[in-house]
């Protein structure tokens, strides 16, 4: 693997030649560049440049791609480009992450949403049990949350119902 034109085409965001060289090698070749993936995946702020470096991680299989894509996740420069750091995820055990994960569950779009749903789903390692109460508790208080703003649509749609009627 020429490690020069691999760097070359992430510093300059080279999208064609970044997706040319990762398409010629099978992701075990790829393994050796798993900390220059890493380090432009921090760095950069282009979206699809970071989403192809995710990409490319979750086909490696390398554990070290975890707690970078942990970190983007909770970074303010991925809000609204979420998606594809937690379909990098997929195949890796996240369970250490359950906090992380359960948060965007509650607080993304339908495709965070979605796909942490799915996380949550596949997590087959050990949760220590503060992390797992911790979670219960998010979801339950915004159950709660959900509830009362129910409550809330709930009679603004009889005021304003009853507006009709006068």
């Amino acid at each position: 693997m020429d490690f020069n034109l691999l760097e070359e085409a992430l510093k300059n965001c080279d999208m064609e030649l970044l997706e040319e060289i990762i398409d010629a090698h099978e992701p075990h070749e790829l393994s050796s560049a798993v900390p220059l993936f890493i380090r432009h995946l921090r760095e950069t702020e282009d979206p699809a440049l970071r989403n192809t470096i995710a990409v490319a991680l979750r086909d490696i299989g390398d554990e070290a791609a975890v707690l970078p894509l942990i970190e983007l996740l909770n970074h303010p420069k991925t809000l609204n480009n979420r998606g594809t750091l937690l379909y990098a995820l997929e195949v890796f055990d996240c369970s250490a992450h359950l906090k992380t994960i359960v948060h965007l569950f509650l607080s993304g779009g339908f495709e965070v949403q979605a796909t942490a749903y799915h996380l949550l789903e596949s997590m087959a390692g050990e949760v220590p049990d503060e992390f797992l109460l911790a979670a219960l508790l998010q979801v339950k208080e915004q159950l709660n949350e959900i509830e009362r703003q129910q409550a809330l649509h709930s009679d603004v749609l009889e005021l304003l119902y009853n507006l009709k009627l006068k």
